[in-house]
């Protein structure tokens, strides 16, 4: 080895020249995508229904599933929702008009993440927890640290048939 900076240099312009062309590539093949694949890459049209069985749960218990690449749960609340309830369109109207915000009462189902986006939700005396933000929740998701910011906690679309929950659509 005479001259070493003249080796690194071809490494480099080697390393150079295939990083462009791998990024061209990858560029050039984005453009053709068929309607068909676009179709399929789309996840609003597919649906994944996730089917737990409710029955033997203990109060105060909670069963996580995962569903559309989130972890949903659901509580067996321990007491009655005391809070008041604001109307809420996004969820069905029999879900709005409840002080639980949920179809059956004394159950709590949510998406297990926090105001933060980041992290699970810690459940302990009937209160949740942002582990990330330190936000207190209660088991109806309403933010305790501030009431007037209303509910945060996140619910799927979920329906009950007798002991059944079914994550991923709402009852017709």
């Amino acid at each position: 080895m005479k001259n070493p900076r003249l080796i690194y240099r071809v490494i480099l312009k080697i390393l150079a020249l295939s990083a462009v062309v791998i990024l061209l590539w990858v560029m050039t093949r984005s453009l053709f995508v068929g309607s068909n694949q676009a179709e399929s890459s789309n996840p609003q049209q597919k649906t994944q229904l996730v089917i737990l069985d409710v029955s033997g749960m203990q109060k105060g218990e909670i069963r996580k599933a995962n569903w559309q690449g989130k972890q949903v749960a659901v509580l067996l609340r321990k007491t009655p929702i005391t809070v008041k309830a604001k109307t809420d369109n996004k969820y069905p109207k029999l879900l709005s008009k409840t002080l639980s915000r949920s179809l059956k009462p004394g159950y709590f189902v949510y998406i297990n993440m926090g105001d933060s986006g980041n992290c699970p939700l810690f459940y302990s005396d009937d209160i949740f927890k942002d582990i990330c933000s330190s936000t207190l929740f209660d088991s109806a998701g309403r933010a305790l640290n501030n009431p007037d910011q209303g509910y945060q906690l996140k619910i799927p679309p979920h329906q009950f048939n007798d002991n059944t929950l079914t994550i991923g659509r709402w009852d017709k």
